[in-house]
């Protein structure tokens, strides 16, 4: 998961604006997951939200829910609060078909995608 601007706001992109943003995402994803879900910070905004015991079809509806429950929440800014939306890469696989890692590299993988496309979520 990675936020990305909505409509004509702007991102922080670093310093301190960036560590608020990425803040005020985790806490919302926080408050989004599962107690069975591992949520972690991937890098300099990109979160992986890792959903066990699930299905594909369960894990896009989890992906809809989440990037809703993002975009409906503004982020507030030192010039007062602005909206985000979330790009979402969604990547599934059997216990034995995968790691954990290649999972979450296959999901990084289509968040690049979704940056040439229009699509928020993208699954694979």
């Amino acid at each position: 998961m990675r936020p990305t601007a909505a409509g004509r706001e702007r991102l922080p992109t670093s310093g301190e604006g960036l560590q608020l943003l990425a803040r005020h995402l985790a806490g919302t994803l926080s408050r989004a997951a599962r107690r069975a879900d591992l949520l972690c910070r991937r890098a300099d905004g990109i979160f992986a939200l890792v959903l066990r015991n699930t299905d594909s079809d369960k894990a896009l509806l989890a992906a809809q829910r989440i990037q809703a429950t993002v975009t409906r929440e503004p982020f507030a800014t030192a010039t007062g609060k602005q909206k985000i939306d979330l790009a979402v890469g969604v990547a599934s696989c059997s216990p034995a078909a995968s790691s954990t890692e290649a999972l979450l590299a296959t999901a990084e993988r289509l968040l690049n995608d979704i940056a040439t496309g229009r699509q928020m979520i993208a699954a694979g």
